[in-house]
């Protein structure tokens, strides 16, 4: 929680993102850079008769980066850093122990995004993001159990983003969002038992289309300065994943796959 108060207070004198809501007329173009504060739950579910884990993880992180904006466009990059771990969890159906906050979870994150003025209400976005998920457990249930996750997904994502008039002042602007998204997700889940690797395991990829929607409020202090206050929800449905067994000679069933991601964001937003 230190860290988490050190890091706000460093915000306050970064000052770093392009607020798209008030433009500069007397610039044609600006670099500008972000930083922000989000609480961030990401729920990842493999499920069959035979395989079944879940990852819960919920962080605190900052997301840093950088945009150009020429006219009507506005191109950027994002990258996250973890700053606190809330929750943990790699959840194991087949053992009979709750598995809660102990198991060891690593995420990176990376996205570039370009932004087009539609009109004065309406502009659209287009996103690609790339992330990578490395989660391992042990723990006891009779025998010594070993168990790996790896989940890695890229994709593009679509929104419309709203800004209506009618609640648009002069220094605060309410915002909402709402699009497509497509991604790829890697999946990679196997487990070792008392040092033996079992037989049951997954390596496959699937593709999905997804949901997102967000929403935020912007208060600007002065010409340059703003506060901003935002919070996304993304879902994928991605179908079946190949559960292999090499006892049974191949794939033997399938497993299916989906995940779900909330985020909670605060931070300030600079021009230059």
């Amino acid at each position: 929680m230190n860290r988490l108060l050190l890091l706000t207070l460093v915000l306050t004198s970064l000052l770093f993102s392009y607020d798209k809501s008030y433009p500069n007329p007397t610039k044609a173009s600006a670099l500008s850079f972000d930083a922000d504060v989000g609480y961030t739950s990401y729920i990842i579910d493999v499920s069959s008769s035979e395989l079944n884990r879940a990852i819960d993880y919920n962080v605190i992180e900052l997301r840093l980066g950088g945009s150009y904006s020429y006219e009507d466009w506005i191109f950027g990059v994002n990258g996250k850093l973890l700053l606190d771990e809330q929750k943990s969890n790699l959840n194991s159906t087949s053992s009979s122990n709750t598995l809660d906050d102990i198991a060891t979870i690593d995420r990176n994150e990376f996205s570039i995004f370009a932004n087009y003025k539609l009109s004065e209400e309406f502009r659209g976005n287009l996103l690609y993001r790339y992330s990578k998920l490395q989660s391992n457990d042990s723990y006891v249930d009779f025998y010594n159990y070993d168990t790996t996750f790896n989940y890695q997904t890229n994709g593009v994502a679509l929104s419309l983003v709203y800004m209506p008039s009618f609640l648009k002042k002069e220094n605060r602007l309410l915002w909402l969002s709402s699009g497509v998204a497509y991604s790829q997700a890697s999946v990679e889940i196997y487990e070792d038992i008392d040092g033996k690797r079992d037989d049951v395991s997954i390596d496959d990829t699937q593709n999905s289309f997804g949901f997102q929607l967000g929403m935020g409020y912007n208060y600007r202090f002065t010409d340059n300065l703003t506060l901003k206050i935002s919070g996304d929800w993304y879902r994928f449905d991605f179908g079946e994943l190949d559960v292999v067994s090499k006892n049974m000679g191949g794939v033997f069933e399938q497993a299916s796959l989906e995940e779900e991601t909330y985020s909670v964001r605060l931070g300030l937003s600079y021009r230059f």
